[in-house]
């Protein structure tokens, strides 16, 4: 299996590419790509995918193994490319196409607004991608500072390094919630045209009006503190529910009266 280490940047050189030549920029993940200006023959070069239409979304292909979206530039028989509505296409170009499921934001029974799902999804099938402003890893620690004093954050952490953040540019895919124990969409960091991008995808089977949900993976500390926040958040509601309780109704407390009237 392909596994990329760094962004893909295409390579621009001569002679042959390989990890000894240190003038190939994609040595570190030893793969090229249709982008890159080395020998079309070049042993290293991405081959694309031989499946037929409509089978690009199991590990049978060799793009979807790899976390690629298919290329009409290598990809020859799954139809990738095709305009036509009434074809069988592939599966796995849906970023590229822009094949977003039809979504609204409403009143989440988790935490403030959520994200539903308005049609229904099979299991495995791409539903949206998380777009936003692309930040390096340290801007996202400083932003991540700022984020966690306002007690929200959108950015989303890139394997290969870097981040997405949502917070100021984005799509309605930021008010998915978070859910570990029972997800309805996981992510997937897919290279598109040779860039790393971020796609929803579900986790089984979606009806209209479900809510989409995903394990934001945490870290230790994050999980840490948000416990506490939501046990603090518990004890004080325990206490103006006591206080409350423990104040008896206004009718009932000497000298009080709803209404007056002068005799």
């Amino acid at each position: 299996m392909i596994t990329a280490v760094t962004p893909f940047v295409p390579c621009r050189h001569d002679g042959p590419c390989d990890v000894e030549n240190e003038l190939c920029s994609c040595r570190e993940n030893g793969m090229c790509s249709s982008l890159c200006k080395c020998d079309p023959n070049c042993p290293q070069r991405f081959p694309g995918c031989n499946c037929s239409p409509g089978q690009c979304q199991s590990k049978a292909c060799q793009c979807y193994r790899a976390s690629w979206e298919c290329s009409p530039l290598t990809c020859r028989n799954c139809k990738c490319d095709s305009m036509d509505t009434n074809e069988i296409k592939c599966k796995n170009f849906s970023m590229n196409r822009m094949n977003h499921k039809k979504m609204m934001v409403g009143k989440s029974k988790i935490a403030g607004n959520g994200l539903f799902i308005l049609e229904s999804a099979e299991k495995d099938e791409f539903i949206t991608e998380y777009v936003g402003e692309r930040i390096t890893d340290d801007e996202a620690e400083r932003r991540g500072a700022i984020y966690d004093k306002l007690k929200c954050s959108y950015i989303f952490n890139l394997t290969t390094g870097g981040a997405i953040d949502s917070f100021s540019l984005g799509n309605i895919s930021r008010f998915a919630n978070h859910e570990s124990t029972d997800p309805t969409l996981y992510a997937r960091t897919v290279v598109v045209g040779g860039e790393h991008r971020i796609g929803f995808y579900a986790k089984k089977a979606l009806k209209p009006g479900d809510e989409l949900l995903f394990d934001y993976d945490y870290a230790i500390e994050h999980q840490k503190a948000i416990s506490n926040e939501a046990s603090s958040d518990k004890k004080m509601k325990k206490k103006k529910k006591k206080a409350k309780e423990s104040t008896p109704p206004s009718d009932s407390i000497p000298g009080s009266s709803s209404s007056s009237s002068l005799s």
